[in-house]
């Protein structure tokens, strides 16, 4: 008898010269077969090739087998186990660079302890399982058994398939996802992403109209840290009970509901769907602005309402007999449209519309039409019926019903859209249908007290719908399709009364009985609505002009909305908020719901313990509970004072009010006070013109010129100037009106902004104020280039910046009207305490606000030592200690803090931070600066150039036009950038002659356009290159420096060219990027590139395949004598060093980068 043993020597003897080259080994051909996975950034062997690949021919040649010897017993067992058990567990050997006599052994070793594919994967906890992985010895060591259980991975990502809904994955199994397309969309629950499955890792895929195999959404779910045992199994349970309902839904098969794919945990949670590829509802209303009424466009709409309410009907039905399913939160983001035809410019394909996002649905198994309050999760306030308000509905709490209510909101915001296009329906959403401060309001309002209360449709929506009758499409005497989903909405949708239970309950059949079951009066059931529905299909099918009657529209105006008799406005009388200072009064104040916990006693150190299950349960039945859950969500509260609780009113102050004003001045005196970093030093440089506002006696304002001599503190203004506009020019000071302006210049010929800067700097107390427009002076002969250079020491050295956040132009002003906040009441001792919605969001509000995505103001914040923001929400301070609400919130994250810093850079110095933190956040703030806008793009070197002065002290180093050089890597680092991922190509910058500034064409201030660095590991590369590889213009010795703006003339870099061959579409470790367009084929075989820097690797790793990164040149267009020598910059790449030539042979010599 031969022993497994005996027969790997002699089927390896029998082969010893019969293997291929390394390169064409079968580890080698497997690889070539993998994909990248772009969501995991992992590569994966798709299914299916493993079997193309492993064949018995290739096992043989591997294996080193003859045909003699196949047929004998030990080689023919490791074949079979091989083809028939374990074709993955020898192609990871493969990959693990297992060869040989190490090859045969370690299968052999796998067929004998009966451990096959099935057995896979082989993890921390089933290593036991495997005895030789135990007491490892040849061909086993520490590091092969990991590297075999790293590769793994690759053979083993998972198939999606109708029968395999909920996936319970490894931390390690990779998404077989090969595209990723889109923005990453955010929600209160997670990220959504747009991904396209592998066709082999989906069966049965969801098809597009025209046959091709729809992109996937992945819905990441956010996690939540806890380590209460007993609340993560009520999380385990509601995730479980989430993923039954998605199947259970999905079981309908409805056209009208969102095809769900699969549930999977990975550590994270996951839900996966069919990508919606025209959006939401609302999207769709805000792309097709204005749709011109036609038959086939309202019959679409009808059609689809139809299809969503049967799916509604459905979903209410579902099971037999057995229980039904509410949504829960319908309103038009959970509406998505799926394409269902190519369509022109001018036509609009409503396509399928499909109810999505079922996260919230509810499964009852009681028969009964009402439910009391349960456990649901927050839903969406405005599409809310006035059942959930507990005691108003004679049947408190939530039915199937609440989901009529909320697409009857949906069907009204619908035919707006039709009839009067998305502005009139931006207009009812953001400014009719709001509440006592401005807040949305649900579609209707409760009036009394206690149990007297009641509810009514917002007298608002009452008003719309009037006013839609009166439209030529629904006036009397006409009949039409639109006409007739009017009086559906307001008839049977949006009616308060419920009525009693249907007759076909939850658990009846679903099949359509003859007529309506619904009592006069009372809100429709899914079903009655799908009735009514179908009577206005048939009419239009008997008729053409039912579905539109061909009257021209073009003469029809705004919607005219009578207003509700004794208002001013379309807030209903009660609604309206008091006016007292800042307090309500209280025969008008919101009413707060019943508070459990009563006996609460609100004095200073009162506290409130809350688990989240109590608030969750809670949310429906208590304002209060909602409010803190809220504040839950977005905070981690930090107490900074022991001695005192900070108290605001439940209404900010008006804006420039006194009340205001005092509250601003409070921040400046404390921070003057407490803050001596924040203070501008003494003896700082002054502006070269500053605005003079007079004093109280002798107010006229005028430009003073600063004197060499002058100690003056002065504020700085921080605003967008907004479009040019021929009726409101842009106020600006020019030579010829510059001594006008030195005598006199008149406050009400000023626009808003600046009208309001002035009244801001003297109610401050302050005399001095710089706007830009009017310090500078304007136009070809002023000084703007001499000045633009000098902003770092205007908003270094002055004393605050005021930054109109609110503005869009000049003519906006900054203290206007803003919107309120909502509040509630309670009652202890006789004694009301307001208690306000959360309201404070610095990110919202400032950082994406409209004067943020200005270029200019990345410079003006960071080189500020206090801003003070006026939002059209509140007013915020920012100073070195963190950012200070008006409603006297305080709030610090890291970036604020950089860019706050009143000593910008100094929080992340060299004594405060290591090297790589600081090259990180660096890249960051290029790559938000290149994201923002310019009116003139040829500011985008200037609007920078003060920062980055103090960023090039910092690092130590020399530089200029966003490239460091410190000797060691920055270079190579800040070279590395490419074009942004959202970027299709960057457009170069013409600069005017006048402003005497040559960008090089290796710095990405030259372009217009996004930004982002090649993703280069700290730590983990080699940048120590030859002497002459790459130089920078600094490094020709000297003490010289200069920066962006010095006006030095051709700024070159010296570099080693090379030659360099294109590698396919299948190599990964070769990719370009370029700057612009991609090159002719002509101009691409007359590319070179520069080596930056490559990876670090083990001793001994050949070069060949190490990742070098490189810059991409090309010959320059000049006419200088030295012209084959000069090139130019166009893109940026990585490839392994076998596609580069490295030899001095490989070199076209030094040249010039320019």
């Amino acid at each position: 008898m031969t022993s497994d043993s005996d027969s790997d020597k002699s089927s390896s003897d029998s082969s010893s010269n019969g293997k291929g080259k390394e390169e064409e080994s079968l580890g080698a051909q497997i690889v070539t077969f993998f994909k990248r996975s772009v969501f995991d950034r992992r590569d994966f062997l798709p299914d299916g090739c493993i079997e193309t690949l492993i064949t018995e021919d290739a096992v043989m040649k591997e294996l080193g087998i003859t045909p003699e010897a196949k047929e004998t017993r030990d080689p023919k067992r490791l074949l079979n186990f091989i083809l028939e058990e374990g074709r993955k567990i020898f192609a990871i050997l493969l990959v693990s660079r297992f060869k040989g006599e190490d090859l045969q052994k370690a299968i052999t070793q796998f067929r004998r302890s009966k451990i096959g594919d099935a057995s896979l994967p082989i993890t921390e906890e089933t290593k036991v399982d495997v005895p030789f992985f135990n007491k490892p010895k040849r061909p086993w060591d520490t590091t092969s058994i990991r590297t075999f259980c790293n590769e793994q991975w690759l053979f083993l990502a998972p198939v999606f398939s109708s029968e395999r809904l909920n996936l319970e994955l490894d931390a390690n199994d990779i998404l077989p996802f090969t595209g990723q397309g889109g923005d990453v969309k955010s929600g209160a629950f997670g990220k959504v992403y747009q991904v396209t499955v592998d066709p082999q890792h989906y069966t049965k895929p969801v098809l597009t109209f025209d046959g091709e195999r729809a992109n996937v959404a992945i819905k990441e779910i956010n996690q939540v840290h806890i380590d209460d045992e007993q609340k993560l199994r009520m999380l385990e349970e509601e995730w479980k009970r989430e993923v039954k309902a998605h199947i259970d839904i999905n079981k309908l098969n409805h056209p009208n509901i969102i095809e769900f794919i699969a549930a999977v945990t990975r550590g994270t949670r996951y839900l996966m769907f069919r990508w919606a590829d025209g959006g939401n509802l609302r999207e769709f209303w805000q792309t097709y602005k204005k749709p011109q009424l036609s038959v086939s466009l309202v019959r679409d709409v009808v059609m689809q309402l139809r299809g969503l309410a049967d799916a509604l009907d459905k979903l209410h039905g579902y099971g037999g007999g057995g229980g039904s399913y509410r949504h829960g939160d319908v309103k038009p983001d959970n509406i998505l449209r799926v394409r269902s035809k190519p369509v022109s410019h001018a036509e609009i394909d409503v396509g399928i519309l499909k109810i999505a996002d079922m996260g919230l649905a509810k499964h009852h198994t009681v028969v009964t039409e009402f439910r009391p309050p349960t456990s649901m999760r927050y839903t969406t306030y405005r599409y809310e019926p006035p059942e959930v308000i507990e005691g108003i509905s004679a049947h408190p709490g939530r039915s199937r019903r609440q989901d009529i209510w909320s697409l009857g909101c949906v069907a009204l915001e619908l035919i707006i859209w039709l009839l009067y296009g998305a502005e009139v329906l931006n207009e009812f959403n953001d400014k009719w249908i709001v509440g006592e401060m401005g807040e949305p309001s649900p579609y209707f309002e409760i009036e009394g007290k206690g149990s007297q209360r009641t509810a009514k449709v917002h007298p608002a929506v009452d008003a719309t719908m009037d006013a839609l009758s009166r439209d030529q499409e629904c006036r009397v005497g006409e009949d039409s399709a639109v006409k007739g989903l009017l009086r559906i909405v307001r008839k049977k949708l949006l009616v308060v009364n419920l009525g009693a239970a249907t007759r076909l309950g939850i658990g009846g059949s679903s099949s359509p009985p003859n007529n309506s079951t619904i009592p006069l009066g009372s809100r429709a059931s899914a079903r009655d609505l799908c009735l009514d529905l179908d009577d206005i299909i048939e009419k239009g099918k008997r008729k053409e002009s039912y579905w539109y009657t061909g009257k021209p529209r073009s003469h029809i105006q705004r919607l005219q909305v009578s207003r509700p008799r004794g208002s001013d406005s379309l807030l209903s009388p009660d609604s309206k908020a008091g006016n007292g200072k800042g307090l309500p009064t209280r025969s008008k104040e919101p009413t707060a719901m019943p508070l459990q916990s009563g006996d609460i006693a609100f004095s200073p150190y009162f506290h409130i313990d809350d688990t989240w299950a109590e608030l969750e349960a809670s949310l429906s039945k208590c304002e209060f509970c909602k409010m803190r859950w809220e504040v839950s969500q977005h905070l981690q509260i930090k107490t900074t004072n022991e001695h005192f609780i900070q108290i605001g009113l439940p209404k900010l102050p008006a804006v420039g009010s006194k009340s205001h004003f005092d509250i601003i001045r409070q921040f400046l005196k404390n921070c003057n006070a407490k803050h001596p970093k924040c203070l501008p030093a003494k003896g700082s440089p002054l502006p070269t013109r500053l605005i003079d506002l007079g004093t109280r006696d002798s107010p006229t304002i005028r430009i003073y010129e600063t004197q060499d001599t002058d100690s003056i503190q002065y504020i700085a203004l921080s605003h967008p100037w907004g479009p040019y506009n021929e009726d409101h020019p842009h106020f600006c000071t020019f030579p010829r009106n510059l001594d006008e302006y030195k005598k006199n210049i008149s406050f009400d010929k000023l626009p808003a902004t600046f009208q309001h800067a002035v009244t801001t700097t003297r109610e401050l107390g302050l005399r001095y104020l710089w706007i830009d427009s009017i310090c500078i002076i304007q136009g070809p002969d002023g000084d703007f280039a001499q000045e633009a250079t000098r902003m770092e020491d205007v908003f270094s050295s002055a004393y605050c910046v005021l930054a109109a956040s609110s503005a869009m132009g000049q003519q906006d002003g900054f203290l206007n009207p803003r919107k309120g906040n909502k509040y509630l009441i309670f009652e202890k001792g006789g004694q009301p305490l307001y208690v306000c919605r959360f309201m404070d969001d610095f990110n919202a509000d400032v950082l994406e606000g409209p004067l943020s995505k200005r270029g200019w103001v990345l410079q003006e914040r960071a080189l500020a030592h206090r801003t003070i923001f006026f939002t059209d929400r509140q007013t915020y301070w920012e100073c070195g200690e963190g950012v200070r609400c008006e409603t006297l919130t305080r709030m610090e994250n890291q970036l604020i803090s950089f860019l706050g810093d009143p000593n910008f850079p100094s929080k992340i110095s060299s004594d405060k931070s290591d090297r790589g933190e600081r090259i990180r956040l660096y890249e960051d703030l290029y790559r938000q600066y290149s994201r923002l806008e310019f009116t003139r793009w040829y500011d985008r070197p200037i609007a920078i150039a003060g920062l980055e002065k103090r960023l090039i002290r910092d690092l130590n180093a020399q530089g200029g036009f966003g490239v460091f050089d410190d000797g060691r890597s920055l270079l190579q680092r800040s070279l590395l950038w490419r074009k942004g991922k959202e970027t299709s190509a960057l457009k170069v910058i013409d600069f005017p002659p006048e402003r005497e500034l040559l960008v090089p064409s290796w710095s990405w201030m030259g372009y217009e356009g996004a930004i982002d660095y090649l993703d280069l590991p700290l730590g983990g590369m080699e940048w120590e290159l030859p002497d002459d590889e790459i130089l920078g213009p600094w490094a020709e010795g000297g003490t010289e420096s200069w920066h962006t703006g010095d006006g030095k003339g051709v700024v070159a870099l010296s570099a080693t060219a090379r030659r360099f061959k294109m590698g396919g579409n299948n190599d990964e470790d070769f990719e370009l990027f370029y700057d612009m367009a991609e090159p002719s084929e002509i101009e691409e075989k007359a590319l070179k590139c520069v080596v930056a820097g490559k990876r670090r690797m083990k001793v001994g790793f050949p070069t060949d395949e190490t990742t070098h990164y490189v810059l991409l040149i090309a010959p320059k267009k000049t006419d200088s004598p030295r012209r084959e020598h000069i090139y130019e910059r166009v893109g940026v790449g990585y490839m392994a060093g076998k596609f580069i030539d490295l030899g001095a042979t490989g070199s076209a010599g030094l040249v010039s980068i320019q």
